[in-house]
C-alpha cells in the first residue's frame, strides 16, 4: 500500500481521536456548569429553610419574653402564626451533587434538615390548632396594655381549658428548646455550603448571618 493509504488512515483516527476529545472536553465543561447550578441553588434550599427556622425561633423567643413580662404561661402570649411555611424539596439530584463533594458529614446533615424542615411546619399547625381550641373557652375579654387581653372563662369548661393550656405550654417549651438546636445545625450547614461552592466553583456568596442566639 502506498503512502497516501496510510496518510489517509493516519488522518481519520487522528481527526476521529480530536472529534472525541473535543466531546468529552465540552461534556465535561456542560457538566461542570450543571453541577454548579445544581449546588447554588440546593445553597438557597438551605437557606430558605435557615431562615424558617429563624424566624420561628425568634418569634418564640419573643413570645416566651412578653409571656414572662405580663405573668402569662406562653400559650397566653404568643399568637396563633398566620403565615404557611412553604415545603422545601430536596431532590434526589441535590443528594447526588452532595455524594460528589465527598463530605459525609454534609450529606448526612442535608437528610436531616429536610427532617427538621418538615417537623417545624408539623409543629407549627399543631400549636394552630391548639392556640384555635383555646380561644373557643373564652366568653369574653378586656384589653390591656401590652396588646394583650384578660379573657373570662366559663366556669363549666375552665378546668379542660387549663389543661389545653398546659398542653399547648408543654408544645411551646419543646418546640422553643427544638428550634433552637436545628436552627444551630442548619446555621453550620449554610456554612459548610458556602465553603464547598467557593473552592470547587468559585462561587462567594456575601451575605449578612443571621445572629447564632
Amino acid at each position: 500500500m502506498d503512502s497516501n493509504f496510510w496518510a489517509a488512515i493516519t488522518g481519520a483516527i487522528l481527526g476521529g481521536a480530536i472529534a472525541i476529545g473535543g466531546q468529552f472536553i465540552s461534556f465535561s465543561i456542560q457538566n461542570y456548569r450543571d453541577q454548579k447550578s445544581t449546588a447554588t441553588e440546593l445553597f438557597f434550599k438551605v437557606l430558605r429553610i435557615h431562615t424558617d427556622l429563624y424566624n420561628v425561633k425568634v418569634y418564640l423567643e419573643e413570645g416566651f419574653a412578653r409571656a414572662r413580662a405580663h405573668g402569662l404561661p406562653p400559650s397566653g402570649a404568643i399568637m396563633r402564626i398566620v403565615n404557611r411555611i412553604a415545603p422545601v424539596s430536596i431532590t434526589p439530584q441535590d443528594f447526588g451533587l452532595a455524594l460528589t463533594l465527598g463530605d459525609d458529614g454534609l450529606l448526612n446533615s442535608l437528610v436531616s434538615l429536610q427532617q427538621k424542615h418538615e417537623l417545624l411546619m408539623h409543629s407549627l399547625d399543631r400549636y394552630n390548632e391548639l392556640r384555635a381550641e383555646l380561644d373557643t373557652y373564652v366568653v369574653g375579654g378586656v384589653p390591656t396594655k401590652g396588646g394583650l387581653t384578660d379573657v373570662a372563662i366559663d366556669r363549666q369548661t375552665a378546668p379542660t381549658f387549663f389543661n389545653r393550656i398546659g398542653v399547648a405550654d408543654n408544645l411551646l417549651s419543646d418546640w422553643r428548646d427544638q428550634t433552637l438546636r436545628d436552627y444551630l445545625e442548619a446555621d453550620h450547614l449554610v456554612g459548610l455550603l458556602r465553603l464547598h461552592l467557593r473552592s470547587r466553583f468559585g462561587v462567594r456568596l456575601g451575605m449578612r448571618r443571621n445572629p447564632r442566639h
